[in-house]
């Protein structure tokens, strides 16, 4: 299952499970429109791998981000955490104002939180608005976000500014 927006701009879908979000397609000036975002090539296959696996598309919001053997803080967590892995709620999609709004929400097992997903697209912008709201939850969390591109050259990527990076400093997989 997925929920959908669309506009003259864009047309997209987030899968319910793991709220990965894909395909996005753009229609550009001309009539050309792209697909930027890779789809893993078995989607449509009956496969009993993890549910990160079995939809892995496009972009997705990990948080915890990656996964741990052993217990941490007696909690073990998920490749990517819930939110790559588990059903996402809808809240409700709105159109208004030249602007379309899909709100999703999850309610996360680590301290009881939960993680509002909010994807916004606009009339006459050849963009998707994506934002995370995370609540209930204290201490120490790494976040990731997935974002998994195929592009035909060239290409551009617009993010907001970083305020802090970190990758693992030792050899992993």
């Amino acid at each position: 299952m997925a929920f959908f927006l669309q506009n003259d701009n864009v047309q997209l879908a987030v899968t319910e499970l793991g709220g990965h979000l894909a395909p996005v397609t753009f229609r550009l000036d001309g009539g050309r429109q792209i697909q930027p975002f890779s789809i893993a090539p078995w989607w449509n296959e009956n496969t009993a791998e993890a549910p990160l696996l079995q939809v892995l598309r496009g972009d997705f919001f990990c948080m915890p981000f990656g996964a741990n053997n052993d217990l941490y803080e007696g909690e073990r967590y998920l490749p990517h955490g819930e939110t790559a892995s588990c059903r996402w709620s809808h809240v409700e999609t709105v159109s208004k104002d030249n602007k379309s709004t899909l709100h999703l929400q999850l309610d996360v097992s680590a301290q009881q939180g939960k993680v509002d997903k909010i994807i916004e697209i606009r009339q006459g912008h050849s963009a998707v608005y994506q934002r995370h709201v995370i609540s209930g939850l204290s201490g120490h969390m790494p976040l990731g976000h997935h974002a998994t591109l195929k592009f035909q050259s060239p290409g551009l990527i617009s993010t907001s500014p970083r305020s802090f990076g970190k990758v693992n400093p030792t050899l992993f997989e």
